[in-house]
């Protein structure tokens, strides 16, 4: 709570590798508001060892609302790891039709991929 971000990033670390406490942390950061801070610690996150597909998802989730730009980059990297219907929901949510379609594809529903 006092911005020391540096210091949470080093222990944030050592809790996203925990499927269960990552919502908690996620809404932690974004009810209050530091949304690049969360990007930043997922993204040093991804190296882990013991990084998992959660974090992979709400990267991308993150990305489709805060950094658009971003996400197809994420998604051509890292389409294998992440929760493919939840990132479809998110990126439709923000109207990212580029990436719905490569999600609609990699998901092998040519028939949507098309309709988007």
């Amino acid at each position: 709570d006092s911005g020391e971000f540096r210091l949470a990033q080093m222990c944030g670390l050592h809790i996203v590798v925990h499927a269960d406490e990552l919502e908690d942390l996620i809404n932690y950061y974004q009810d209050r508001g530091h949304f690049e801070e969360l990007i930043n610690l997922l993204e040093a996150a991804l190296g882990l060892e013991r990084a998992h597909m959660g974090m992979f998802t709400e990267l991308a989730i993150l990305y489709s609302k805060y950094k658009p730009q971003r996400m197809r980059e994420h998604l051509e990297l890292f389409w294998s790891r992440v929760n493919i219907p939840k990132v479809l929901r998110a990126a439709e949510q923000a109207h990212l039709w580029a990436e719905l379609v490569f999600l609609f594809d990699k998901y092998e529903e040519y028939d949507n991929a098309v309709l988007a």
